[in-house]
Formats: structure tokens, C-alpha cells, sequence
């Protein structure tokens, strides 16, 4: 039990505000709070007939805090504390005591693979909250009564999952709306925690593009995403940054590319997709400058061919170079990308 003593404790660095909106999806590892994806190392499922999930994701999901959830190894008991009220209820127990008013469940608490188990309902509906589900989904949804979340799912790509999370804030200063991806399922929980901290690491540089403290003209960051590559071996994709100053003509757009070797959890940089023994840059600039020459207007400055750490995502079919704007191309253009079909450099990139 020492297990699920301190599984019970590491928990997510915050917990989330009161009246969430949940949704556990039976067989997958993503959870949505308030539309927003979240991974877990849990799974929920069912069994005779009732649908189970982690206490402890339940829990936070809802607003009770890391230092509020207590295992109690002795007794075999969980105690969950929010707002002064005290839940507690005992492995193997069909008794519920919610502070204390003693209810019976008609399913006792399980645990599986180190994690307390029980249907929602019972801790959601003791912190005020409502639990329904969907057929369809397989979606076990909670959410404050009459507010209940519509189903959502995480996308299926081969032997692992995508779905979107949301990272906003909105202050005097700074208005910030980013979505990114969240992976999930994969076989390897090394690497999935691997591409999913790639992930986060340029989000992260994204939120710090804020820089000025004066609240006289507030500043947005807006990101979204397109994936453009998803195997089970690879995932490539690009993000795309609006950064506008309140007043100014027009935000910037920047553009910025992430491909993943799925085997590994590494990132991959342009010269990784090529031989040992190919001059990588000259094969490049050669075919890039053929491109430059067919643009339907004149860059800004003199074309430099590959930089030492170049831009790049890829296609199904391509490999695209992109150069930031202003870089070559003026901001009615955005970003100058350069698509290259594999096949014109097939006898040079790795298999």
C-alpha cells in the first residue's frame, strides 16, 4: 500500500477552481477540465457494468487541493477535505461518510495498478456536482447542476491519441490564448512524456513573449496549431504566434515548427532527416533557390539558403522551409514557405 500512498501525493502542481466541467473517457488516458486536455498515468474503465475512475484526477479536477487528499494506509481510507467538508470512504466499504452523513454505495472503492478506483458520482456529487454519461462517447461527464459539459475525445492517430489543450490568461496587461497538442496512450510512457514536455517547452516560450510592464496598451498572444504529419514513427507540426500590442497597425505572426522522432521522443533537426554523407544545405539551397526564382515577388533581401538552425515541419508528402516574415517576405505575404515533395529528395533523406 506504500504505492498508492504516495501515488496519492503526487499530484498535479494545482488543482483546479470549483464548478468544472469534467469529462473521463473510458480506455484513455486524457481527461478534459473546462475543455482544457490533461494527461494522466490512470486509465478509467468499466466493470459489471459500472464505469470507474481515479479518485485522485476526480478529486483535483474539482477543486480539492493536493494537501487535502490523504491515505490513510492503516485504515485503508481515503479522505478528501474541500471547503470543510470531509468526504472519506474505505477500500473494500460500501459506506460513504460525508461529513458525517454515512450513505451506502452500491459499489465499494477498488484498487487497481496502484490508484484508488470508484465511480464519480459518489465524490462528485458529495462536493455539489452532477455526473452524467454518454452512450456514444463511452464519456463519463460531471459538472455543476444544470451545466453539464458536452462530450469530447481525444483523436486516434495508430497506437497513440491527440487532443487539444488551452492555456489562457487575461489581465490588464497581457491577454494570452495558446493551443497546443497533448499526446496520450502511447506505449511508451517515457516518450510520451518526452514529446509532451517538447510540447510544453514551447509553449512556454510563447507565454514569454510578453515582455513590457506599462498596462497603458495591453499586449495578446494568440497560438494555434496544424498537425501535418502524424505516424506511428513521426509527428510533425507548426504553431502558429499572432503577437499584437493594443494601437499597433497590424499583430506579427511568427511560425514555428516541431517534428518528433516518435521511436526515440527526440526532436529532430533538419539535418537528422538526412544521410551521414549528404551535404545537406548545399542539396537544399539549390532546390530553394529553383522556388525563389518561380515567387510572384521580389524578397527583401538576398537569399542566404539554409540556416544553421533552420525552420522546417513536414507534410504526408513534403518537406517545408519556412523563413520568418520580414525575414524575406513583407507581412501581407507572412512567412515565406518553401515546399519540397519528398520525392525530389528521396535519394538523400533517411528512409
Amino acid at each position: 500500500m506504500l504505492t498508492l500512498a504516495v501515488m496519492l501525493f503526487l499530484l498535479p502542481i494545482s488543482s483546479f477552481a470549483a464548478e468544472n466541467q469534467v469529462i473521463f473517457n473510458i480506455g484513455s488516458s486524457v481527461y478534459f477540465v473546462n475543455d482544457q486536455a490533461n494527461n494522466m498515468d490512470a486509465v478509467p474503465f468499466t466493470e459489471n457494468g459500472r464505469s470507474f475512475v481515479p479518485v485522485r484526477f476526480l478529486a483535483m479536477s474539482l477543486g480539492v487541493s493536493k494537501g487535502d487528499i490523504k491515505w490513510l494506509s492503516a485504515e485503508q481510507k481515503v479522505v478528501l477535505t474541500k471547503d470543510g467538508k470531509i468526504i472519506s470512504f474505505t477500500i473494500g466499504s460500501l459506506v460513504l461518510d460525508s461529513n458525517g452523513t454515512i450513505s451506502n454505495m452500491d459499489v465499494a472503492p477498488i484498487i487497481r495498478n496502484g490508484y484508488t478506483y470508484l465511480p464519480a458520482r459518489y465524490v462528485a456529487e458529495a462536493l455539489g456536482y452532477q455526473v452524467g454519461w454518454d452512450q456514444n462517447s463511452q464519456s463519463v461527464l460531471v459538472g455543476p447542476p444544470g451545466n453539464m459539459p458536452k462530450p469530447k475525445t481525444a483523436v486516434s492517430e495508430g497506437n497513440y491519441t491527440i487532443s487539444e489543450g488551452n492555456y489562457t490568461e487575461d489581465n490588464k496587461k497581457v491577454g494570452i490564448d495558446i493551443k497546443y497538442p497533448v499526446f496520450a496512450n502511447m506505449d511508451d510512457k517515457g516518450i510520451e512524456k518526452s514529446v509532451n514536455d517538447i510540447i510544453s517547452k514551447r509553449t512556454d516560450v510563447y507565454k514569454s513573449f510578453y515582455h513590457q510592464d506599462d498596462e497603458t496598451y495591453k499586449e495578446t498572444i494568440f497560438a494555434t496549431y496544424e498537425i501535418t504529419k502524424n505516424t506511428e514513427d513521426i509527428v510533425s507540426l507548426y504553431f502558429v504566434i499572432s503577437l499584437y500590442m493594443e494601437g499597433a497597425a497590424h499583430p506579427n505572426n511568427l511560425i514555428d515548427g516541431v517534428t518528433v522522432d516518435l521511436k526515440t521522443g527526440k526532436e529532430l533537426e533538419l539535418k537528422n532527416l538526412f544521410k551521414e554523407d549528404v551535404n545537406y544545405k548545399q542539396v537544399l539551397d539549390e532546390i530553394l533557390r529553383q522556388k525563389i526564382e518561380e515567387l510572384d515577388y521580389e524578397l527583401f533581401a538576398e537569399f542566404k539558403g539554409i540556416e544553421e538552425e533552420q525552420g522546417f515541419y513536414m507534410t504526408g508528402s513534403s518537406l517545408v522551409i519556412y523563413y520568418q516574415e520580414y525575414v524575406y517576405s513583407p507581412h501581407v505575404v507572412g512567412p515565406l514557405r518553401l515546399e519540397i515533395p519528398f520525392d525530389k529528395i528521396a535519394a538523400y533523406v533517411i528512409a
